[in-house]
């Protein structure tokens, strides 16, 4: 591991001192460099929630499930799974399960993980809809084009419980292309080709529609508000406050059209340019969600003064991109690494430039609607 004329070594928690080279020939256990691990590892594959092997995005294909009845309940309804198969009936893997209705996704994956059927009541999905005692509940499924299915195998628990899944429907998009039962303490498996036989591409741009339609038009007395879809980010650090080599900033929130915060998890691959170590990307994405608060910053070196660092971020797939929030690097007495100039860049049409002070918190906002602003700031 090459080692470093100067780098940062955290002490304690909230304090950062910078120290001789000399004094860092061995890692410690438990103390770990602001700058870790950098020459071996330039890049991170994560893997996503259901799909470990794929690093860019094309326009996913969506099919929708929809819950309509069960075989008695009439405020519950339960699966013990739902597969989908490619032509040769090998379970193919979705990039994302989504719920208007439900969010808790540890639920929604209940229906895809490696158990086709379940006794154990603790491992099954089981919902709760109680809406006017109809069980309409519907849940996305996100696929890749490459991995687009062929057939779809629902199948219900052993137990013969009224609350399983009995009549559902399939659609692309809003296109229903199958409506089938489903035995009570049994399975089923449909094909998805209908009557009329779809495209990929067509399959593409109906779910591309189906995602513009989920939401209300955005607009204003002087027309609609464009919010375009995208799967890449980048910010390109071009001057800091006065650190020769260190670029640093708190924190990093991303908001969807639907006002969530994009989370760590929701990146398939990310890329650190230019550099010649940086802490890791978690340091900006907290899983408690708070940012701009602890001590721990996410620092990058660079070795050619000429060069600027850049960070790219891939998510598992497209969305619509409402705010970027950057919380400045903000750390006693180091303050200067902070980031001073910043180029952000969504897919390869949108760029803005963005001044910080110190210390300072940056709202980068991709829409003028109020409407939207509310709701953001309201999480806050």
């Amino acid at each position: 591991m090459k080692v470093f004329s100067k780098s940062l070594v955290k002490i304690k928690k909230g304090s950062i001192l910078p120290i001789s080279s000399a004094l860092i020939s061995k890692p410690r256990k438990r103390v770990r460099s602001s700058i870790e691990n950098m020459n071996q590892v330039k890049s991170v594959m994560i893997e996503p929630v259901f799909n470990n092997n794929q690093q860019e995005n094309d326009d996913c294909i969506i099919y929708n499930f929809e819950f309509l009845s069960t075989w008695g309940s009439s405020n519950e309804v339960s699966c013990s799974s739902i597969w989908f198969l490619d032509a040769g009936r090998r379970r193919t893997k979705p990039i994302a399960i989504k719920s208007e209705e439900i969010s808790d996704q540890r639920l929604l994956s209940l229906l895809y993980d490696a158990s086709l059927i379940k006794s154990d009541s603790q491992k099954t999905f089981c919902y709760q809809f109680s809406k006017n005692g109809t069980c309409h509940t519907l849940i996305s499924f996100y696929f890749r084009p490459e991995d687009e299915p062929a057939y779809c195998r629902i199948w219900n628990t052993p137990d013969g419980n009224d609350t399983s899944l009995k009549d559902f429907k399939i659609f692309i998009g809003n296109n229903e292309i199958v409506r089938k039962e489903v035995p009570i303490n049994f399975g089923i498996e449909v094909s998805l080709d209908n009557a009329i036989r779809l495209s990929r591409q067509m399959k593409q741009k109906i779910s591309q529609d189906y995602l513009l339609a989920l939401k209300p038009t955005l607009k204003d007395d002087f027309g609609t508000f464009p919010m375009m879809q995208f799967n890449r980010i980048s910010l390109t650090f071009h001057s800091n406050h006065g650190s020769k080599s260190l670029f640093g900033i708190n924190g990093l929130e991303i908001f969807d059209e639907s006002h969530n915060r994009i989370k760590y998890e929701d990146i398939s691959f990310w890329k650190v340019k230019n550099t010649i170590s940086h802490t890791n990307l978690r340091n900006i994405f907290q899983p408690n969600e708070k940012t701009g608060s602890y001590s721990d910053p996410f620092v990058m070196e660079v070795g050619n003064l000429d060069e600027y660092p850049k960070l790219v971020l891939n998510l598992n797939y497209p969305r619509v991109i409402g705010l970027i929030r950057i919380y400045n690097a903000k750390i006693s007495g180091y303050n200067h690494i902070g980031i001073e100039k910043c180029t952000i860049k969504l897919g390869n049409s949108l760029k803005i430039h963005k001044k910080f002070a110190k210390s300072d918190t940056v709202d980068v906002w991709l829409t003028d609607s109020m409407e939207y602003r509310e709701k953001i700031e309201s999480s806050f």
